[in-house]
């Protein structure tokens, strides 16, 4: 199950890095040793779950600006102590009082590519879910990877507008911080405001 995760996610990623190429409708997969860490089944585990409808005490709404290439706010839901916030250009880190929890990135996806193919020859992909925002131009990817040398577990979600990426990296060295980080994450819309804009045409 862990190589058919893996070897999905890779296609799938290629497939939208190359040719825009997407699922048709949301996707998601995790493996047994993923679901195993939470403490549930594989088929009991869903992304969905982690959606916050309403209001949710201990996390908020943090919006950040990348003026040198859009004008407007890119929204990302963090738990309120994640309130140090640093920011050097298109790089911007989220933390609280003890480490770094996210790292966040503008990039283009021609730039981005390269890397993530590398990685995840590195690495096997344990989880990931796939959301279609706004078609053609809007998605959202979140996934969990884990290092075959020492098991330490990371999060991406990378949220696409066209050829532009904003690409969220968060370490997970606790079950705990698992939780969050793919609340976080699947919670996140930092492009909300364009694609509402794109819906009101």
């Amino acid at each position: 199950m862990t190589t058919t995760i893996h070897n999905l996610v890779q296609t799938l990623l290629s497939q939208w890095l190359e040719s825009d190429a997407t699922p048709d409708s949301p996707i998601e997969g995790v493996t047994p040793e993923f679901a195993n860490s939470l403490g549930v089944r594989p088929e009991e585990f869903t992304f969905d779950s982690l959606f916050h409808g309403d209001e949710t005490p201990e996390w908020m709404w943090k919006a950040i600006e990348f003026n040198e290439v859009f004008d407007g706010q890119f929204f990302f839901y963090l738990p309120t102590a994640w309130s140090q916030t640093r920011q050097e250009k298109l790089n911007v880190i989220f933390g609280d009082a003890t480490a770094t929890r996210q790292s966040i990135l503008l990039t283009k996806k021609s730039f981005w590519q390269p890397y993530i193919i590398n990685l995840l020859q590195e690495v096997k992909v344990i989880a990931f879910a796939y959301y279609p925002l706004y078609r053609p131009h809007y998605h959202q990817w979140v996934f969990v990877i884990e290092d075959n040398n020492t098991g330490s577990m990371w999060t991406f979600g990378i949220y696409s507008s066209g050829d532009y990426l904003v690409i969220v990296k968060g370490d997970a060295p606790t079950i705990s911080d698992l939780n969050h980080q793919l609340t976080s994450l699947i919670n996140s819309n930092p492009w909300y405001g364009w694609i509402e804009s794109a819906k009101a045409r």
